[in-house]
């Protein structure tokens, strides 16, 4: 054999094995907020999935939800079998159980995001390997098939992944071990480059999403980001920037964060579970000149949350509601200010002429809390169709030696105003307890 062409092929081989293209290798990839761009304006993330997964089927509160009546109705019930079949289809696709494929597909989270730039929502997940990401893509491919009467769904393929079209304008990509879902394929093209080359600015080395990131607790179930300054500027939503409610109530609940929404960068919020419940938490940068001396109501120190049994929810606040009420015109749009207006001297009416706004609410503290409990009617011959629960909402007086023989009366009057529509009706009485 002549040795020099053996030395030819030889060099040859080697230099095309190095210029050959080699696959883009599998990268250490720890949340989506590495993936996805910079002009990212909302961020979701649920860190914790096998955890989350253990306090749902374990929380106290499991029990009392599924005990609702509103489960037994028939149209409900059906509801759930044809839910539960689905499921069954699922676990089967899968080879495991619902609860272990969850904790399986969001080993490493599952996130939720809108991109500003594109308008494309995506939904991410990181499971506990590629081969989960792979069967997953197998099962939610089949059902595609399924309903398309065999039919394969349309696909196209971009830096050597495949994506598919598994519903109208949402498309699903597997990249090692992210599953990803969007509805526009910029921002499907956006993550896949940024996989690839992890150059480029992401939500994750912003300026503003490091600051918020320190609100997170290690804690938390879910944790959300709003860039509320990029939404502001970009002239969308204009009436939540306005800085007026549509209402009263909206304003009693939400009245000083439309202040602040005109002004700060960002909001989070967090989300824990606990034995009582759900505990949820927004958080933003904050300066009192924000709010306003219109809105100085809004601000101050809430009491302790109440406790009942049964408890579905609680709330707690303060509020100067009798500024909030005096300062409407200011707070609320055109029409919803007309509106109190007119509520206002009916109310004066009914509290024997007195000024509704000053006397009346200027009488209660500015402490409020809300609370509402499941009520029980299993020793009752007859139960209603429609169980609502039983609720409450307390305040105090500033000076109860003067203001308590008036507002005994005005409750007085109320019970007597409502027996006599319910007695026009064929409802029962109301009794009073004292």
């Amino acid at each position: 054999m002549n040795t020099s062409r053996v030395v030819i092929v030889l060099l040859f081989t080697s230099f095309s094995m190095a210029w050959m293209p080699v696959p883009a290798a599998a990268r250490e990839v720890n949340s989506a907020a590495e993936l996805l761009p910079d002009t990212t304006v909302l961020y979701v993330e649920a860190a914790q999935i096998k955890e989350d997964v253990s306090r749902v089927l374990n929380h106290p509160m499991r029990e009392r939800i599924e005990s609702l009546t509103v489960f037994q109705q028939q149209d409900v019930a059906e509801n759930l079998v044809r839910l539960r079949a689905a499921i069954s289809l699922f676990e089967a696709g899968m080879s495991m159980r619902l609860p272990v494929a969850i904790e399986t597909i969001g080993h490493g989270g599952i996130f939720f995001a809108i991109d500003g730039d594109s308008s494309g929502i995506a939904i991410l997940a990181k499971s506990k390997d590629a081969e989960t990401a792979d069967k997953l893509m197998d099962v939610v491919l089949s059902v595609v098939r399924t309903s398309h009467k065999g039919a394969e769904p349309r696909s196209g393929t971009y830096r050597d992944y495949d994506a598919y079209e598994v519903a109208p304008e949402l498309r699903m990509a597997v990249i090692d071990q992210w599953i990803i879902l969007v509805n526009k394929p910029k921002l499907g093209m956006a993550i896949i480059d940024q996989y690839i080359d992890a150059g480029k600015s992401t939500l994750a080395n912003s300026r503003e999403f490091k600051r918020a990131r320190m609100t997170r607790k290690p804690t938390a179930s879910l944790w959300g980001f709003v860039d509320v300054a990029t939404i502001r500027e970009s002239g969308r939503a204009r009436e939540l920037y306005a800085g007026r409610s549509p209402n009263i109530l909206a304003e009693l609940l939400f009245g000083g964060l439309l202040s602040n929404l005109q002004h700060t960068n960002f909001a989070t919020s967090c989300v824990e579970f606990s034995k009582a419940g759900l505990n949820i938490e927004i958080l933003s940068p904050h300066q009192e000149a924000w709010a306003g001396e219109e809105r100085q109501y809004f601000f101050g120190k809430a009491p302790q949350l109440l406790s009942a049994n049964s408890q579905l929810f609680g709330f707690s606040a303060h509020r100067g509601l009798s500024e909030m009420w005096l300062r409407s015109g200011d707070l609320l749009t055109d029409n919803a200010a007309e509106d109190l207006a007119k509520a206002d001297g009916q109310l004066s009416t009914f509290f024997s002429g007195k000024d509704f706004g000053e006397e009346v609410l200027g009488a209660l503290g500015d402490e409020i809390q809300f609370v509402a409990a499941r009520q029980d009617f299993s020793e009752l011959a007859l139960r209603p169709a429609i169980a609502l629960p039983a609720f409450a909402l307390q305040t105090r007086m500033k000076a109860p030696q003067e203001t308590l023989p008036e507002m005994r009366r005005v409750f007085q009057s109320l019970v007597g105003f409502i027996n006599v529509i319910g007695a026009m009706n064929g409802q029962p009485q109301l009794d009073l307890a004292w």
